[in-house]
């Protein structure tokens, strides 16, 4: 009797979550499409903006979130979707930095951008980033959070024609890319 007192608020939990899911793609794919006939958003005053609000929500600690950017980066992507994809990273990032987020663009060989989020805290091991991009899956359920984000991020960046991959950082924790393809960067 205790497990079905437990089960009906998790059910209802797992129900709003699906429903956020489902309301945030039908956003991106109404952006995704909006974007395909839209001029190019320079790229890094959205990230500048993200990243300083996320900054100022973080100040609680001391971490020092720096700024790498390629200015000229352009991307063929929704600003609201990108502060999104960004903004979901860099939170992330400022979670479990020690002392140190970095959030860096640059332009690759062949035309496509990169935009990556790296953070000195104790990063993921290979496992561990495999069960992280499963929806709902939350390695440290001690920290604030829903387990959606990198999902939401991957399903947008996907939308455009791009990549999220996750790996090591040189700085020793983890670092989040997005790669978009050549014909989403002006």
């Amino acid at each position: 009797n205790g497990q079905s007192e437990l089960a009906d608020p998790i059910a209802d939990e797992v129900s709003n979550m699906d429903r956020v899911i489902r309301r945030e793609l039908a956003r991106a794919r109404a952006n995704f499409h909006a974007a395909s006939h839209q001029a190019p958003t320079l790229t890094f005053p959205i990230v500048e903006r993200t990243c300083t609000a996320i900054a100022r929500l973080s100040s609680a600690r001391s971490i020092a979130l720096e700024l790498e950017f390629d200015r000229t980066i352009s991307l063929l992507v929704d600003e609201t979707d990108l502060m999104e994809m960004v903004g979901n990273l860099t939170e992330n990032a400022m979670k479990w930095a020690r002392a140190t987020v970095v959030v860096s663009g640059r332009r690759l060989d062949g035309g496509g951008a990169l935009l990556s989020i790296e953070d000195d805290g104790p990063g993921l091991s290979p496992a561990e980033i495999v069960a992280v991009q499963t929806r709902g899956v939350r390695l440290d359920e001690s920290v604030q959070g829903t387990g959606l984000g990198l999902g939401i991020v991957r399903d947008l960046c996907e939308l455009y024609g791009g990549e999220l991959v996750l790996g090591r950082s040189d700085r020793g924790g983890l670092r989040a890319a997005l790669q978009f393809p050549a014909n989403r960067v002006a």
